[in-house]
């Protein structure tokens, strides 16, 4: 009597090419429904995610004010035998942003500002922006300007302003601009 060769059902001679394709290489991710059943074959595979953070930074505000205030041009310490002549004073916060570890210099377009006489315009103050508090360090003008370190947090630099007007300043509202420059 013959052999017979042994039956493969469909279901495990499509397990055996599944198995033959993964083997040489295939990926391999179909379903095959057969007597009602589903199989599946899933290969995975690792997908790379990547993102670089560049540096950067922002002024926050789109115009800050350095208001000198009202103030006369005789110090109280006048006498009659001398005048002293006043110096008004200001402070602005200038508000910056940087990314975190961002490095960055800020600038103004003039050190010295010239303030015209709103009701004569030949009218001239100058005021003259600074660094510092005891008004030794002229702000820059120029790069590299007034180095900043960014922490990811708004963070604001001081500028510093000064006025000397001369004895023959006339009573006015003064006003002049800059531009100030953000650098990375």
């Amino acid at each position: 009597m013959r052999r017979r060769a042994p039956i493969i059902s469909r279901r495990k001679a499509f397990l055996a090419r599944a198995a033959l394709a993964a083997k040489q290489g295939a990926a391999v991710a179909s379903v095959l429904a057969i007597d009602g059943q589903a199989m599946a074959k899933v290969v995975n595979a690792n997908m790379s995610v990547n993102a670089t953070i560049g540096t950067g930074c922002l002024l926050k505000a789109a115009a800050v004010t350095l208001n000198f205030g009202a103030f006369g041009v005789f110090s109280p310490a006048s006498t009659p035998s001398g005048l002293v002549l006043q110096t008004a004073s200001g402070t602005v916060a200038l508000p910056y942003l940087c990314i975190n570890g961002s490095t960055a210099n800020v600038e103004v377009s003039t050190s010295s500002v010239t303030l015209t006489g709103a009701a004569n315009p030949a009218h001239k103050l100058v005021a003259t922006l600074y660094a510092d508090a005891g008004h030794a360090t002229v702000f820059p003008t120029i790069t590299p300007g007034l180095g900043l370190t960014g922490s990811g947090l708004t963070t604001s630099v001081m500028i510093y302003g000064q006025i000397i007007p001369a004895a023959s300043s006339a009573a006015d509202a003064y006003a002049g601009s800059a531009i100030l420059t953000i650098n990375y």
